[in-house]
């Protein structure tokens, strides 16, 4: 646990160093995207794509590599430290980014249906695309477009697309008692939801 918070705390210097608020959203994100990417090495494990560690925030940190989603939650992790307006969105097929418009945050006052600026794609270099790309994406993979797949999840989402992640990951690799304790997990936190 010690050496995931001076990774961040490290992390988060870094970036704050090159941030200041006369900069952009997009400027913002150029920013962020040059330190993980450039500084950090950062990148999509797209030679291990379903490889179990890609799911364990260490371990991500350690061999610089991870899935859609937990290089979404380096992103997210360092917004919330940076009071960013960045957010999950539970994509089908692929976890992604929603950069918020800072001013319509504020004046919606639950914060769940905010206005967005653009998509990021962090599996992929932190690639911006927008609500037209989204749409292209569910067209081609043949899905109805749902309200849920443009607008921010909660981190209860988050947790649970991870553990699915996670599971499909020992599915592939032949390992049925570690997916019974993902899905003892997972039924866990839907009790605790529920309460």
């Amino acid at each position: 646990m010690e050496a995931i918070h001076t990774f961040f705390n490290q992390l988060e210097k870094d970036i704050w160093i090159e941030l200041h608020d006369g900069l952009t959203a997009l400027e913002k994100l150029k920013v962020i995207n040059h330190i993980i990417f450039d500084v950090y090495h950062f990148k999509g494990n797209v030679e291990k794509y379903h490889a179990a560690d890609n799911s364990y925030i260490n371990r991500v940190i350690e061999t610089r590599t991870g899935n859609p989603i937990s290089m979404a939650i380096l992103y997210i992790i360092m917004a919330e430290r940076l009071e960013l307006p960045i957010h999950g969105v539970n994509l089908p097929r692929h976890f992604i980014l929603a950069w918020a418009d800072e001013m319509s945050q504020m004046t919606n006052k639950d914060h769940n249906d905010p206005d967005i600026l653009f998509y990021i794609n962090p599996f992929s270099g932190g690639a911006v695309f927008s609500r037209q790309d989204i749409q292209a994406f569910l067209t081609e993979i043949k899905l109805k477009p749902n309200p849920m797949f443009f607008q921010p999840c909660t981190n209860h989402d988050i947790m649970m697309r991870t553990l699915n992640n996670l599971a499909n990951s020992y599915i592939q690799n032949k390992q049925p008692e570690k997916v019974e304790e993902i899905r003892q997990m997972q039924r866990a936190m839907l009790r605790n939801k529920e309460d």
